[in-house]
């Protein structure tokens, strides 16, 4: 089920890639001032982090995917199916609304809107920067006709489903009293790196973590409804015994 969510966003997303609305880069930065965040201030300060700190911000980054296996696998063997059930209809709702704002606010990227090539970064390798882009300029011209499965990139810029996805498995990780306090600090960790690794502003992490919330909120709502109304069904006959 994991896989066919995933697949599935894939394939909304690059559908989404398609708008034409214009780039909304300025307003994501505007919105960074507001929150009183300097991007390239921040991406500096990571460049001066030892390399022990700079290593263990791309792993937890790089380790997104892999979490959301680890988590489903881990809450199917505890069987704690409540939180598993609510968990992907989470990532299902978080993920399908983030392709459709995507659609309607498109975003080349901090990375790209700052031009942080030019930053001379000595020890910070971001694992997305501009890569993506002519993929998002290939989709919005239609010369992009068909999807590469070996050189998948991420194109959404706002939300951040980095940030949600993090939010969503501190949740589930809380869930798990062993992994609780491990599984929050790698996805804190992962946080902290969205903005560089991600090329995000941090209004996408924002966005992105309270699009979580809201998400499981509402998943959690519609199973106790749900479950309420299969308390109410009359119960089924049992089958007469044979003579």
């Amino acid at each position: 089920m994991l896989s066919i969510i995933m697949t599935f966003g894939i394939i909304l997303t690059y559908a989404m890639g398609t708008s034409d609305m214009p780039w909304s880069d300025s307003v994501l930065a505007r919105w960074d001032v507001y929150l009183g965040f300097d991007w390239i201030a921040y991406a500096r300060f990571l460049d001066t982090q030892p390399a022990i700190v700079l290593s263990a911000l791309r792993w937890s980054y790089w380790l997104f995917v892999a979490q959301l296996l680890l988590i489903t696998i881990i809450l199917a063997v505890m069987q704690r199916y409540e939180r598993l059930s609510a968990f992907l209809a989470a990532l299902v709702t978080s993920l399908t609304v983030t392709c459709f704002i995507f659609a309607l606010m498109p975003a080349k990227s901090a990375y790209a809107f700052y031009d942080a090539s030019d930053l001379n970064f000595d020890h910070l390798a971001a694992l997305s920067t501009t890569q993506h882009i002519p993929v998002l300029e290939g989709l919005r011209d239609g010369s992009l006709v068909s999807i590469d499965l070996s050189k998948l990139h991420g194109i959404v810029t706002f939300p951040s489903f980095h940030a949600c996805g993090a939010a969503l498995l501190i949740w589930c990780f809380w869930a798990t009293r062993w992994l609780r306090y491990p599984g929050i600090a790698l996805n804190m960790s992962m946080l902290a790196a969205t903005p560089a690794h991600g090329a995000h502003y941090l209004i996408d992490i924002v966005a992105g973590v309270l699009l979580a919330a809201l998400s499981v909120l509402l998943s959690r709502y519609i199973f106790r409804r749900a479950e309420a109304f299969l308390y109410q069904l009359p119960p089924v006959a049992s089958a007469p015994e044979a003579a």
